[in-house]
């Protein structure tokens, strides 16, 4: 796992795959599946 921001990660060639999560577990798991970033909507969360 990297520690790169956003804003960095985006200036570098290729997409950022951020798969949506609902909740810490969602989250957990995304990361270790090796997912960069995340997608978190406040309706998701509602």
């Amino acid at each position: 796992m990297t520690n790169k921001s956003l804003k960095g990660r985006l200036k570098e060639r290729g997409a950022v795959l951020a798969p949506g999560v609902y909740d810490a577990l969602s989250a957990l798991l995304a990361q270790q599946a090796g997912f960069e970033a995340l997608y978190l909507s406040g309706a998701s969360i509602a």
